[in-house]
């Protein structure tokens, strides 16, 4: 491989990167600005900020947060840092109908923004049931949330991280929605690639 993607590897220091950026959702920003176990923050904000070559900001920023990296990344006196927006965009090919009754399951970090996508493709939402981030999931919970939809004449939905996450033989008769990113301004995601390829 000549170029490696990761998730995930942002802290930890023994990772030799060519180009580290942080994704913050524009609807929940930072959190309260705690870090772990307080709030959700690995590390303070401007320790974060200090090694990053860019952020993308998904979603609409509802918290000012291009105000509050530039003030940061100023005080750092490493120049304006590059902010990057981007919308998540559902796939919509799937093979339910709209207005079809669906109950949706999720272990993502916010199973409640992948319950407005479902709702927002145009699906009636019946049920939800979460789990925890990176949750494995049990032949009994699958079973189980397969009997709900049955129940409630609903197709089972799920993300993709999730389905990724279930064995083969669990797969059978859930569908998945895809989501992938439309930046806002795809040129200047180009110009920070561009020395990479």
């Amino acid at each position: 491989a000549e170029i490696i993607v990761m998730d995930d590897g942002f802290q930890n220091p023994s990772i030799m990167k060519d180009l580290s950026v942080i994704t913050i959702d524009g609807e929940t920003g930072f959190g309260n600005g705690h870090l772990i176990p307080a709030g959700p923050l690995r590390e303070g904000i401007t320790a974060g900020l200090s090694r990053a070559d860019a952020t993308v900001i998904i979603g609409d920023d509802k918290l000012d947060l291009k105000e509050l990296i530039l003030e940061k990344s100023l005080k750092l006196k490493k120049g304006s840092i590059k902010i990057l927006t981007a919308r998540l965009k559902p796939d919509v090919s799937s093979p339910i109908g709209e207005n079809k009754k669906v109950l949706a399951f999720s272990g993502i970090g916010r199973p409640s923004k992948f319950f407005n996508t479902v709702t927002e493709i145009g699906y009636n939402l019946v049920g939800t049931e979460c789990f925890s981030d990176h949750h494995l999931y049990s032949e009994s919970e699958i079973s189980n949330l397969k009997k709900k939809a049955k129940f409630k004449k609903a197709e089972l939905i799920t993300t993709s991280k999730d389905y990724i996450r279930l064995p083969a033989s669990l797969q059978k008769d859930i569908v998945v929605i895809s989501v992938t990113l439309d930046w806002g301004d795809a040129n200047a995601l180009d110009s920070l690639l561009k020395p990479f390829f």
